[in-house]
């Protein structure tokens, strides 16, 4: 093999691997020229893989295939994921915002967590007490990301500063929780960020303030 074949062989594993790199990370989703290029590499490394390549082309290829394929299960993962937290129940955003507001004025209301999930369902954690479950409440109409943003600015006298910090997030396909607390002294509302665990990638929204791809 000569100084072309050899670097021929080394450039398609390469190709390869950054066209299934570009599958996986881009922004708003693969696009089909990204699943096409990540297709062709690999078969390329199967055929010089099993003709007249080095054997470990073989084997490498298979495992960029089979990244490629995973992302095919990421929408089945994440249906999993939110029927994990409980069910999915539609809601009217008015009538669900003043019941989380009456809620979280009782004194006996010290904290919640609270976010949207991946199938855009609103989880409330911490009001179980007060009636509020763990249902994925689905909004009949609206932005859930909006919702929780008005929720938030309403109850946290100071809530600009998490609320941008978590619109910069989300733009980075990082969805969080916002932690909120009763302040010790003066038990004003208080916000802070928590990342999600599991599946970080927020929900697929198209509302003129948060377009996240899915």
């Amino acid at each position: 093999m000569d100084g072309w074949q050899a670097f021929g062989v080394l450039a398609i594993p390469v190709l390869a691997g950054w066209s299934v790199l570009r599958v996986w990370l881009r922004s708003g989703g693969p696009r089909l020229t990204d699943r096409l290029a990540a297709g062709f590499w690999c078969s390329a490394g199967l055929a010089v893989g099993w003709s007249t390549g080095p054997g470990w082309l073989v084997p490498v290829s298979w495992v960029l295939i089979g990244l490629t394929l995973l992302t095919h299960l990421t929408g089945l993962v994440e249906l999993f994921a939110s029927r994990y937290v409980g069910p999915a129940r539609g809601v009217d955003p008015e009538e669900f915002r003043l019941r989380l507001l009456a809620v979280c004025q009782e004194e006996a209301t010290q904290g919640l967590v609270i976010g949207v999930g991946p199938d855009g369902g609103l989880v409330v954690w911490g009001l179980e007490a007060a009636g509020v479950g763990r249902d994925r409440n689905i909004l009949t109409w609206g932005c859930p990301f909006c919702f929780l943003e008005d929720l938030v600015r309403e109850l946290v006298p100071e809530a600009d500063g998490p609320v941008q910090a978590y619109r910069a997030l989300l733009a980075r396909q990082a969805n969080q929780l916002f932690v909120l607390r009763r302040g010790v002294i003066d038990l004003r509302w208080q916000a802070e960020l928590r990342q999600v665990q599991g599946l970080k990638k927020p929900f697929a929204n198209r509302c003129g303030t948060h377009r996240h791809g899915g």
